[in-house]
């Protein structure tokens, strides 16, 4: 089972090891991203931008994350498109090292498409395309994708949270060629990405 783990107080417990967190963490890396307002697809609660602002609020803070200011990057509803969050990706495997701590938080839709040539999961970038499969599979960041970009980071050190499975699912399909998409990610996802030394995958929840 994936286990729910409130990561904010994870982080807040760094405070009680100020000395050495202040001291280590200048090599330490972020992506958050939150996306409530899709073009395509239902809205999530805004709830969802609020979590990922106060985890970009923690990460930065000198004394709790105390992540670099300026190494902490949030992305938010608009900013979240494919391109850019491919980009950000490509950007912690290029500022990271083997000594570097990252840390990414992506919090939106999230799901699977179960059977067909388009089968897999699927995080769903704010452009996600939802009129149908082909089109969806070429407009959202894949499972082979998302596991190619974790495996470019160079970090030992990487924790990646998913809130990517929520209440009210996917909204209806339009008409028949709609995609057959179901909310949630299962846990082969989560295991597949966990490959290689120091990675850490937390998950809000489990596909049903």
């Amino acid at each position: 089972m994936t286990r729910v783990t409130p990561i904010c107080s994870i982080m807040v417990a760094t405070r009680f090891h100020e000395r050495y967190v202040m001291g280590s963490m200048q090599n330490a890396h972020a992506l958050v991203v939150g996306i409530a307002n899709y073009q395509q697809i239902r809205p999530l609660p805004s709830i969802v931008l609020n979590d990922a602002r106060d985890i970009h609020a923690v990460l930065a803070d000198p004394e709790l994350g105390a992540y670099p200011f300026d190494t902490v990057q949030i992305l938010l509803d608009a900013q979240a498109t494919r391109v850019a969050l491919l980009t950000a990706f490509a950007q912690l495997a290029a500022q990271s090292n083997a000594e570097s701590t990252v840390f990414i938080y992506l919090s939106g839709h999230g799901g699977r498409i179960e059977s067909g040539p388009y089968a897999g999961e699927y995080v769903l970038p704010v452009d996600t395309a939802y009129t149908s499969d082909a089109a969806l599979a070429q407009t959202a960041i894949s499972g082979s994708e998302l596991t190619a970009a974790l495996r470019a980071i160079p970090a030992r050190k990487l924790v990646v949270v998913f809130d990517c499975c929520h209440a009210g699912g996917l909204g209806e399909p339009k008409d028949a060629s709609a995609p057959t998409l179901k909310a949630g990610l299962p846990e082969r996802y989560y295991d597949a990405l966990k490959a290689g030394r120091g990675r850490v995958i937390l998950a809000s929840s489990r596909a049903d």
